[in-house]
């Protein structure tokens, strides 16, 4: 058989198709055809499958186009293009893409062109809000995902389906390390250097400044635009705010004057403004929750920022210092952003001639250090600042220019928890059990420094302050009076069921002593009174001195406490909180019940004394008194079982057993609860 030729091969077709009259030219036209449509068509269902879904075809390419037309061995080199035969005879040698490599064409083209679309929807609502014209709706060309997907916020945010193959963002700045150009002890700074990635990335001098633009020409887009509150109740809290309780935060809180400004700069901040306004507004007991639920989703929403402004740390300030339920959680976070940017390094600068921008980040430190100390108080936990150069040498800061009358205020708060977390640092290397007698020392040197502290501060604070009196003065008074009676309690830790010993009588009667001057100062002095709107640890202070005393008297009688007087006392500060002009959530309408039962249960335990103190299976407090009914004290959720269970052990002097019955503190929470006092 001879050989065929070029032409011969390139014209031939099957001895059917030449049956049925089908010629050489047709032919090929008809296999083109047919062999685009099947490589369009496998493009096509293998790309809408997704990218989990792409086989990987193995077979590749090693023929030009001229030799494939041929149907001869195409010998070609590892380099590629041109090969042999192409070379020899001049031929352009070009070499077809396989269908792995159309698949992966389309399929980058496809990512391209969804995040191209996506950029430009978004840009196109952008502009619609902007202008006030109704928002487009979603993309038809939008994959609407699983269920679970649908369910999730973080893939509805966006109208382009997530791609999940995008790592962390990473900085293609050239610059190693943004803080230092020379050799780093930061470890962190190694670590950015080699990945870039921007969450490793130390803040630059000025970034906490960087705040989002909250406004536009319609106004920001806050709760107040959306209508979820009026902007007449809106502006009403906000003047009880920025008019009354800003005085009692050292003015710290809003350095805005009108609500539009301060809307115009954060959201967040006006939404923590009005919540604490409404939790101290007797007519605003509907909008408290409003504008506390507004606020939980902005801190929640802001929880992964890489930075954060100052108005946003403003904003957790006040509610740490305000908002009871919330506050440890919140106190927490902003300490720990707050390290982010270094807040406390403003001393630093202060001393070296700050400017008044140093002097509001130092205050701003300053009242995040009194929030954690009230809160270690209060919990019997361990703060999360320590005392570094900023705290130890805060009376400084009353040297420069820039610092004010209410700085002095400030500072004396400062100075006094200095002390408080010194007491905590003794006392808690002490074992479970009673104190031992070589701590009694340790009491009178600390009572020492605590008069020393009234002396100082009393002195430097002026007598009355605008809007807030002569409360200044009667506050040193009141935290006086706490840290004594704080410090005194120690001697209780531990009884059990054995009677106080005489070294420790006298500790024993002036913690007595505090707790009664503690209710009669808020009872009798209407100075001291303005107090009940200031920090929830105030409150929270006097619930203890509260039940401190009935506990006393319950425990070791008439011989410490006076019965009578505990219980005229006390029901004079129920009536008392009962005409506080405050929401119905505020710490004083809660205390209301639960002091109220607890002066049920005094009435009805048998008299003791301190040398026979009432054993601990004695009386049991585990339920309601007779007559009694959870409608009848006003907790609709108050539970069968009482907090206070026992009134001996390590746990007398406890805290949150102290607490709990009256705040209604969830002592089953993870963190809270163990023994310290």
């Amino acid at each position: 058989m001879a050989k065929r030729t070029w032409s011969e091969a390139e014209n031939s077709v099957s001895p059917g198709q030449a049956s049925r009259g089908v010629t050489a030219p047709q032919h090929k036209r008809m296999q083109s055809a047919q062999h685009s449509r099947d490589v369009s068509q496998d493009v096509d269902v293998v790309v809408g499958q997704g990218a989990a879904s792409v086989p990987q075809i193995s077979r590749k390419v090693k023929a030009c186009a001229a030799c494939r037309k041929q149907k001869i061995k195409c010998l070609m080199d590892e380099r590629g293009p041109p090969c042999r035969r192409c070379t020899e005879r001049g031929l352009g040698c070009v070499l077809n893409k396989s269908l792995q490599t159309l698949i992966d064409e389309k399929s980058q083209f496809t990512d391209a062109y969804s995040h191209d679309l996506d950029m430009v929807y978004s840009s196109l609502q952008g502009v619609l809000k902007k202008i006030g014209l109704p928002q487009m709706g979603p993309l038809q060309s939008s994959s609407p995902g699983t269920i679970e997907e649908q369910r999730s916020p973080s893939m509805t945010e966006s109208p382009v389906r997530r791609k999940y193959d995008v790592g962390p963002s990473c900085d293609n700045s050239p610059q190693i390390n943004p803080v230092e150009e020379g050799l780093s002890d930061v470890p962190i700074h190694s670590l950015y250097a080699l990945t870039k990635l921007s969450a490793f990335r130390s803040p630059g001098a000025g970034e906490v400044e960087k705040a989002p633009d909250m406004s536009n020409s319609q106004g920001p887009d806050d709760f107040i635009s959306r209508g979820a509150i009026s902007r007449e109740n809106a502006n009403r809290l906000f003047r009880l705010y920025n008019d009354k309780l800003d005085h009692y935060i050292y003015r710290i809180g809003c350095p805005y004057k009108t609500l539009d400004e301060v809307r115009a700069k954060s959201s967040i901040l006006t939404a923590s403004i009005c919540t604490v306004a409404a939790l101290h507004d007797r007519d605003s007991d509907s909008l408290y929750g409003i504008c506390s639920d507004e606020f939980r989703r902005l801190m929640g929403a802001c929880m992964f920022d890489r930075l954060v402004n100052r108005d946003s740390l403003r904003a957790m300030c006040i509610a740490a210092y305000w908002l009871s339920d919330i506050s440890w959680t919140i106190s927490g976070y902003a300490i720990r952003r707050a390290g982010d940017i270094s807040l406390s390094q403003s001393f630093t600068r202060i001393l070296a001639g700050g400017t008044e921008s140093d002097a509001d980040c130092l205050r701003l430190w300053y009242i995040l250090y009194v929030c954690d100390q009230h809160l270690a108080i209060l919990y019997g936990r361990q703060p999360i600042v320590r005392n570094d150069f900023s705290i130890k040498e805060c009376e400084r800061f009353l040297e420069s220019p820039t610092a004010t009358d209410q700085d002095t205020r400030l500072l004396s708060q400062v100075a006094i928890m200095r002390i408080f977390d010194e007491i905590r640092n003794v006392f808690s290397q002490v074992d479970t059990g009673p104190l031992p007698e070589e701590y009694l020392p340790k009491i009178d040197e600390f009572h020492g420094q605590l008069i020393g502290w009234h002396d100082t501060w009393l002195s430097k604070v002026k007598e009355r302050y605008p809007h807030v009196g002569l409360f200044p003065q009667k506050g040193i008074i009141l935290h006086f009076k706490f840290s004594k009676l704080h410090l005194y309690s120690h001697v209780f830790q531990g009884l059990g069921d054995s009677p106080i010993k005489a070294a420790f009588s006298p500790y024993a009667s002036a913690a007595v002593h505090c707790a009664k001057c503690i209710i009669e100062l808020l009872l009798y002095d209407e100075e001291a009174r303005r107090g009940l709107i200031g920090p929830s640890y105030l409150l929270s202070m006097t619930a203890f001195a509260c039940m401190f005393l009935i506990k006393v008297a319950m425990k070791y009688g008439s011989a410490l406490a006076d019965r009578a007087e505990v219980r005229d006392l006390i029901t004079q500060l129920v009536e008392m909180f009962r005409k506080t002009t405050t929401g119905k959530w505020h710490l004083v309408h809660l205390m209301e019940g639960g002091l109220e039962k607890m002066l049920g249960l005094l009435a009805k335990c048998p008299e003791t004394s301190a040398a026979t103190p009432m054993p601990s299976d004695s009386f049991a407090v585990g339920t309601l008194l007779p007559g009694q009914d959870t409608a009848m004290l006003g907790f609709q959720d108050w539970g069968s079982d009482f907090a206070v269970a026992n009134f001996d052990g390590f746990n007398f002097m406890d805290y949150n057993i102290g607490l709990s019955p009256l705040l209604r503190f969830d002592q089953s929470a993870a963190g809270f609860g163990g023994p310290t006092f």
